[in-house]
């Protein structure tokens, strides 16, 4: 699944960069998640908005984070009935458990979606997570 993404990440830093943050809202944050800390694909940060693992997920059975551990970020709507929000705490508490550095912000008011809020959220913890 995630050998592409190792790939483009390799030429990324190939070609210059030295500060890449993966994520992705719903199915692509929960990708995200599989890619940082299953698959070891080597960022500087993760974010997952409106996305869990399940309790028995790969990344929890197969996962070996004695090396790089990217910080996480979750964002999630407090009235998501697609994915309740405790799906996503219970995921931050797993990962935090497995020594995962994570941070957590709920929005009152959202479902299952993204606004300008999420977005500034975002943005800030990637332009201060990396000082």
């Amino acid at each position: 699944m995630c050998e592409g993404l190792h790939e483009i990440v390799e030429n990324m830093r190939t070609n210059g960069a030295e500060d890449i943050s993966l994520g992705g809202f719903s199915m692509g944050g929960h990708l995200a998640l599989h890619a940082a800390y299953r698959n070891n694909v080597q960022v500087e940060r993760c974010f997952a908005l409106s996305s869990f693992l399940i309790e028995t997920s790969a990344v929890f059975v197969n996962s070996d984070r004695s090396g790089w551990c990217p910080p996480l970020y979750l964002a999630h709507g407090k009235e998501d009935r697609i994915v309740p929000v405790e799906w996503a705490r219970e995921t931050r508490d797993r990962l935090e458990q497995e020594g995962v550095k994570s941070k957590m912000i709920t929005f009152k008011g959202l479902e299952h979606d993204l606004n300008k809020d999420v977005m500034t959220s975002l943005f800030d913890w990637i332009n201060t997570e990396g000082d």
